[in-house]
């Protein structure tokens, strides 16, 4: 895996990943009836509960937009236990949730918006109810529970990946029965991240295009923008620096039409590493900066951690050490406050190349020694235990130069 401070991939994964956030306390349900469409704004955080009343044999559907945030839509029984969660989509996309009714009773369907409470958005949501199931029903119920088993082997990593191709590929074939196109084009989405995952970019690329094509005949523009997104890094993994660029501006323009704040600071943050890529740093410092006043509105501190350590490396490549150290020492007051002591010990690494650079040796000395203690107070306390150890051998091998060019010897050896 690779460390999340190289100016390439990593970058992306860092802002997506959001922080973890107190839920608020949940409200009284609301009705919900069959074929009466609720809209309503929800927030990071935020959980809206309704009550439903269903009979034995009855077969239901609750179908939720998500609009500028991703949500999460479940049922349970009223004694609590829950019955299906589904999570398979994404901003401006779709959850679908079917099921037929075992037990006459009470039932509640959840709403949650996910993130940071300063994400705001909206939803759509609407039940219908038959009196029993038909063979098509069945067909989506089953569809719909092979997503998620899918989804769940998500979180056993890439070593999955192939099986989950497997679950989404049955799901493909009874989806094209139905011949609900949405849901065919979400599943042949999901099998190009798992061929991603697998390192197939080829493989990955051509089932995003046949995906991208159903998306813009259903004018599903979150969709489509978030295929693109996903596209340019497929065309990264192939050397193809040029096109990642031209995915990822058109990714960008979508996630601005449609408000999707944190999609759009994500993508600018990837412009800047393709272009790093490409050698272009002037114009990877532009993106990086256009990144950073998103992460800032919406409050990610530590995508804003992760930017300004970035812009620091930048500069200091290109002999700004004055500039570097402005934004490193930035990053680190906001690593402590995060307590994020992999992002910390890669900052005083790269506050320390800045002073040598500088030829400020003592100063410099200081921040390595600094890095150093944060390593071995954390190892082997972080999931990234390789990126920490890189970081660390740096560390070593910066104090021992430094050392020698203060004619210290002994030290250096």
């Amino acid at each position: 895996m690779q460390s999340k401070f190289t100016l390439l991939l990593a970058a992306f994964i860092l802002l997506s990943a959001a922080s973890a956030q107190a839920q608020t306390a949940p409200e009284q349900p609301f009705a919900l009836e069959s074929e009466k469409p609720v809209e309503r704004t929800i927030a990071g955080g935020e959980s809206h509960t309704y009550q439903i009343s269903l009979a034995a044999g009855q077969f239901v559907r609750f179908r939720l937009a998500q609009r500028a945030i991703d949500e999460v839509l479940t049922l349970t029984a009223l004694d609590g236990k829950r019955l299906v969660e589904m999570d398979v989509t994404g901003v401006g996309g779709e959850e679908s949730l079917s099921l037929e009714i075992a037990t006459t009773g009470s039932y509640r369907v959840t709403v949650r918006g996910k993130g940071r409470a300063e994400l705001r958005g909206s939803y759509g949501l609407e039940a219908t109810m038959q009196t029993s199931p038909t063979a098509q029903d069945r067909k989506r119920e089953a569809a719909e529970r092979l997503l998620v088993e899918e989804n769940e082997l998500l979180k056993q990593g890439d070593k999955m990946a192939q099986q989950r191709i497997e679950k989404l590929d049955q799901a493909l074939l009874l989806l094209r029965e139905l011949g609900d196109n949405y849901w065919i084009a979400m599943t042949i989405k999901k099998i190009g991240i798992n061929y991603y995952y697998l390192k197939q970019y080829e493989k990955a690329a051509d089932h995003y295009e046949q995906a991208l094509s159903i998306f813009r005949e259903g004018k599903n523009r979150s969709d489509e923008g978030d295929v693109l997104f996903r596209l340019s890094f497929t065309a990264y993994g192939l050397n193809r620096f040029e096109k990642a660029i031209e995915y990822a501006e058109q990714a960008g323009a979508i996630a601005r039409e449609v408000k999707d704040r944190k999609r759009e600071a994500e993508t600018l943050s990837n412009i800047s590493n393709f272009y790093y890529s490409l050698g272009q740093t002037e114009k990877s410092i532009a993106y990086s900066q256009q990144a950073l006043a998103g992460t800032r509105e919406m409050k990610d501190r530590e995508g804003e951690a992760t930017l300004l350590t970035n812009l620091g490396l930048m500069n200091n490549g290109l002999g700004r050490s004055e500039k570097a150290i402005e934004f490193l020492e930035h990053a680190l007051a906001i690593t402590r406050e995060l307590k994020d002591r992999l992002t910390e010990m890669y900052t005083l690494k790269s506050l320390g190349d800045s002073h040598f650079q500088l030829d400020r040796k003592e100063k410099a000395i200081e921040y390595y020694e600094q890095s150093l203690v944060v390593s071995r107070e954390s190892k082997d306390q972080t999931v990234e235990a390789g990126a920490a150890r890189n970081v660390e051998a740096g560390a070593l091998l910066a104090l021992g130069r430094t050392y020698a060019a203060l004619s210290r010897g002994e030290k250096a050896i």
